[in-house]
């Protein structure tokens, strides 16, 4: 099994609340696998390390790699880490021209910064999601964003994203002014 497959695995465990991974770390091949092997075990143990997580996010290359290890940094409070993670992701997306990941990427920091209480970093990264692309949420696909209700408390569908987006930017603005 590819390794950014065994990290989308771990962080759906994650968001799902399950501590139960159907396959044995040493399937893992691919951009980190020793590391990643690291992170299942850790993840089957129910108790994943930031080491671990410093591990992988100092090996990995790959820019979809990255924005998982993002976002199982979120879903454990890693914050640190999940904005090294974005930040490294940010540059490989980029220079790839993906602009839906780095679109998403843009979104997910913001995410991170808002939990910090940065409030003006969230919002200048929200800001630089929507300029991203010709933003259309009904066209976001199915990869890492964190807006799961066991990470972090939101849920959403594509429709419901736009209005989970909305109500999030006013409180977001709503903290800043107080």
């Amino acid at each position: 099994m590819d390794s950014i497959i065994a990290l989308a695995k771990v962080y759906d465990s994650l968001s799902k609340g399950a501590s139960t991974l159907d396959f044995p770390p040493s399937d893992i091949t691919g951009d980190c696998a020793a590391q990643v092997q690291d992170i299942v075990r850790e993840r089957k143990s129910g108790n994943m390390t930031e080491k671990a997580i410093s591990s992988a996010l100092s090996c990995m290359n790959n820019g979809r790699g990255l924005l998982y290890l993002g976002v199982i940094s979120d879903c454990l409070g890693y914050w640190a880490y999940s904005v090294r993670a974005y930040e490294k992701a940010l540059k490989i997306l980029e220079i790839l021209g993906d602009v839906e990941g780095a679109t998403q990427t843009y979104n997910n920091l913001g995410n991170v910064y808002g939990k910090m209480g940065e409030w003006t970093k969230a919002i200048e990264l929200y800001q630089k999601s929507l300029q991203g692309r010709a933003f259309s949420i009904l066209h976001v696909t199915p990869a890492p964003c964190v807006c799961h209700r066991k990470c972090c408390g939101l849920g959403h569908d594509r429709i419901g994203a736009v209005h989970a987006f909305t109500e999030f930017i006013g409180e977001v603005a709503q903290k800043r002014v107080a």
